[in-house]
């Protein structure tokens, strides 16, 4: 009986973990994605300036967020982020339209991407 009720304690934390994990990390990356939508928005438009404050709160944002990040997922997937933001940075800084886009989108994909491949499913399991 004592190894039963082990086992079931061990499963449902197990579980519960996974699913608070995945609660947090889909949470983080919506809260992500709108702020990388205003930023879109506002490259579209030219708005260097509201762009410039954007990307300042989307890297205030992403240092938090990073760092629960860590723990959980593949560093490749956290530096592909990091190496995005980085070119998204000096395209606002050059005004570089078509550049800035381009890696804004790129940016929201990999953000969007993050809950998908961290969801406890059989896909990911196997």
């Amino acid at each position: 009986m004592k190894v039963v009720s082990f086992i079931v304690i061990s499963l449902v934390l197990i579980i519960g973990f996974g699913i608070f994990t995945t609660t947090s990390i889909n949470s983080s990356a919506e809260k992500l994605t709108h702020h990388i939508d205003i930023l879109e928005e506002n490259i579209a438009e030219e708005k260097w300036k509201e762009s410039s404050q954007s990307s300042k709160e989307i890297s205030r944002l992403w240092s938090e967020t990073k760092k629960t990040w860590l723990l959980f997922l593949d560093h490749q997937e956290i530096d592909n982020i990091d190496l995005t933001y980085a070119r998204l940075n000096k395209y606002i800084e050059a005004k570089d339209l078509p550049s800035a886009l381009a890696e804004v989108a790129a940016l929201k994909l990999l953000v969007k991407h993050i809950p998908d491949i961290s969801a406890l499913t059989l896909r990911n399991i196997f």
